[in-house]
């Protein structure tokens, strides 16, 4: 049986504080599962996007800001 792995992340808040009209009320959680044979050529095309969006550093949305024509790019 061939191993696969997930990589996962969140976004928003996980706080619950509902009753603070400042606090996010959602919460997002992303999940990409990748087999084993094909986890290389995932890391080449993740590396190829973020050094084309990102350049440098870690993928994150906030490192966009409201910039929406960059958060279309693809």
């Amino acid at each position: 049986m061939e191993r696969v792995y997930a990589f996962i992340d969140e976004s928003g808040a996980f706080g619950w504080d509902l009753e603070n009209p400042t606090v996010s009320t959602t919460l997002i959680i992303s999940a990409v599962l990748v087999k084993e044979s094909n986890l290389g050529t995932m890391m080449t095309e993740v590396e190829r996007l973020r050094k084309r969006i990102f350049q440098t550093g870690e993928i994150k949305s906030s490192h966009i800001g409201q910039n929406h024509n960059r958060r279309k790019k693809s």
